[in-house]
């Protein structure tokens, strides 16, 4: 399993009682805003470091879709018992989250690779202090041309 497989199995151990018998709704948005700025920071660093802008926004939108989720929760503690327009966007805002990644992976491919291949050395400690994310050559803000 790789560190980040190990930290959602972590955070899902951790978090699952606390949205369950936590007191409501003060454990859903202190859940819900922890991973929403998580997913804020590694979005941050990953445009900085990597230059995966459309990786980077597929993580924003990630947040997005944590946001929703937490409103879903919050009101009850049955997801499928939210409004279906509720559910809709959710689904739908996971799914442009997906697809950000996934034209990603095809507009920059090497890039990507060179993450990925990142990815299979980093530890859990790495990940829980956002050393996950490398520092690509070429790549980030500092390698985008400058317009006058």
């Amino acid at each position: 399993m790789t560190a980040i497989g190990r930290l959602g199995l972590l955070l899902g151990l951790a978090f699952a009682p606390l949205l369950h018998f936590g007191p409501r709704p003060w454990a859903q948005v202190l859940v819900g805003a922890l991973v929403v700025l998580a997913l804020l920071a590694a979005a941050v660093l990953t445009w900085r470091r990597a230059g995966l802008r459309l990786a980077s926004a597929g993580m924003a939108v990630a947040g997005l879709a944590m946001a929703l989720l937490m409103r879903i929760l919050i009101r009850g503690p049955d997801p499928f018992a939210a409004p279906p327009s509720a559910l809709i966007a959710f689904g739908l805002v996971l799914l442009l989250a997906t697809a950000f990644l996934l034209a990603q992976s095809r507009t920059a491919p090497e890039l990507w690779d060179q993450w990925r291949r990142h990815q299979r050395t980093v530890t859990l400690a790495d990940v829980l202090c956002f050393r996950q994310i490398p520092r690509l050559p070429g790549a980030g803000p500092s390698s985008l041309p400058i317009r006058a």
